[in-house]
């Protein structure tokens, strides 16, 4: 009986097959979801106040996460090269292809799943508001997002409680339940503070400065980078791990002038910034976590615990001047608008055996070409993708009638 009975009998192997594909074809279930919002608020004063937010968010899984290898949507030799181009390849009585459960040539990534369910977030914020004076505001705020049902990769033929999540492979062919599926099990939360301090712009100028703390933890990575670091022997997370997108510290703050008709009383630039605006804004961040390797080599499983290594700090400044005038009946206004005034070379990749973007070696289990430790090229280290854009400047008109 069973697998066993399956292997022996070629009769019964396929009308087995027929029996497990029956679900592949069968219409997905509806998605509903229920997203409650509570706000509170409590005024203290005429000028502060206390409150509190709950909510229930949720979105759709990536279309991607359902559809992908399925062979929903294809038709038999549409993508070519021999794909879905056998017998066994097609659902029978039509031209629809079976999911891609195996290659001769390469390993199959995840098989999608149509009945994921709709990801959640439940959320929380506690926080304070007050005026200081006629002209300043400060904010602070403390947030909770807990995660759940997020799209995850399960490899193996069981759940947790011993259940069969997909049909086994030898129903398409295969003996070894080797492939990949993607299910509602992954989480993520992520816990912080924020304060604002700001000034409305008065005496033609202004500010606001923003600071944020928050620690972001889950138990696996989305599921493509979830599957690499699988077949690439990375270390298995037994316990929460720092999130890939976790970034401790951000601090903003812009610094705003703006000029109206009262031209200011300065000497030969005073009648110049009638009607302009100026503002200078500066963000500084921690750097993103990532996974180090051991050895300068970057051979082997020499991986350290995942994302225990973070990248370098970066720093940002941009600029923005816009002026107005008037020329007969239309309104005229100009801008320009530089990003990355300085052309600071913020690294935000890096070689996972240094941490840095200008030396290091890339980890060869992931390594797509290249040598390992060629250093005749003068090229080598100069990865241009490993650093934020460098300085652009944009200019316009636009006219008001």
């Amino acid at each position: 009986s069973g697998f066993e009975a399956c292997a022996r009998n070629r009769t019964l192997l396929d009308s087995a097959a027929a029996i497990a594909r029956q679900d592949d074809f069968s219409q997905s279930s509806t998605r509903r979801q229920f997203s409650p919002r509570i706000a509170i608020s409590f005024p203290m004063s005429a000028t502060s106040t206390v409150y509190f937010n709950f909510g229930r968010y949720s979105q759709n899984p990536l279309y991607n996460n359902l559809f992908q290898n399925t062979g929903i949507g294809l038709d038999s030799g549409a993508a070519g090269g021999g794909f879905c181009s056998g017998a066994s390849s097609v659902r029978p009585g039509t031209t629809e292809c079976l999911p891609t459960l195996f290659s001769d040539l390469f390993r199959t990534a995840f098989v999608g799943n149509t009945n994921l369910l709709i990801e959640g977030t439940t959320a929380y914020e506690v926080g304070y508001s007050s005026e200081l004076s006629r002209l300043y505001g400060l904010s602070v705020a403390l947030f909770s997002k807990d995660q759940y049902g997020l799209s995850g990769v399960k490899n193996g033929g069981l759940d947790a409680l011993g259940n069969r999540v997909f049909d086994p492979g030898n129903t398409y062919g295969k003996s070894l339940l080797d492939y990949s599926v993607i299910l509602n099990q992954d989480f993520q939360t992520v816990r912080g503070f924020e304060i604002q301090l700001r000034r409305r712009v008065s005496n033609r100028w202004g500010f606001n400065i923003n600071y944020s703390f928050a620690q972001a933890t889950t138990n696996a990575a989305p599921p493509e980078l979830e599957q690499e670091s699988q077949r690439r022997g990375d270390p298995t997370a037994r316990q929460e791990l720092r999130s890939e997108i976790d970034q401790s510290h951000v601090f903003n703050t812009s610094l705003q002038f703006r000029v109206g008709a009262d031209a200011p009383r300065w000497p030969v630039i005073g009648r110049l910034l009638v009607n302009s605006d100026a503002s200078v804004t500066l963000r500084a961040a921690s750097g993103l976590p990532y996974t180090p390797t051991l050895t300068f080599q970057g051979l082997g499983n020499s991986q350290a615990e995942r994302n225990s290594g973070r990248g370098p700090s970066t720093l940002t400044v941009d600029l923005q001047l816009a002026k107005r005038w008037t020329m007969g009946n239309l309104l005229y206004g100009g801008f320009i608008r530089v990003a990355n005034l300085f052309n600071t070379r913020n690294c935000i990749q890096v070689f996972p055996t240094t941490g840095r973007c200008d030396a290091g070696t890339i980890d060869q289990s992931t390594r797509r070409q290249g040598n390992t430790t060629n250093t005749e090229s003068s090229s080598f280290y100069n990865r241009s993708w490993y650093y934020s854009s460098e300085r652009s400047i944009n200019a316009g008109i636009r006219v008001s009638f």
